[in-house]
């Protein structure tokens, strides 16, 4: 799986194992990039949650109509019920839980 282009990809050493810097796709970006603070790869697991629930849900797991509005949602990190049947209803409890899991 491929999150990102290897152009904006940056190798993290055991004396710097944080990121400051921001670029990407506001829709699959961790709380932690938003918001300005310093990252790590666990904001890949992020990235891989917002692909899961788009790939299963067809939009994305916050949005809004402008991009400010999604940066909110994304800082808030609050996650809809995955219980929606005409969304959801054919998802698997392992497949929510995993995605769930992979968004806190």
């Amino acid at each position: 799986l491929k999150l990102v282009d290897f152009g904006l990809s940056r190798v993290l050493s055991p004396d710097r194992p944080q990121i400051t810097s921001c670029a990407g796709t506001l829709y699959y970006m961790a709380p932690e990039v938003v918001t300005g603070q310093s990252y790590d790869e666990s904001c890949d697991l992020w990235s891989v949650g917002v692909i899961a629930y788009s790939l299963l849900c067809g939009q994305p797991p916050f949005h809004s109509s402008t991009d400010q509005g999604v940066a909110k949602a994304i800082a808030r990190a609050e996650l809809g019920a995955l219980d929606d049947q005409e969304a959801w209803g054919c998802v698997s409890h392992e497949a929510k839980d995993f995605i769930r899991q992979l968004l806190q």
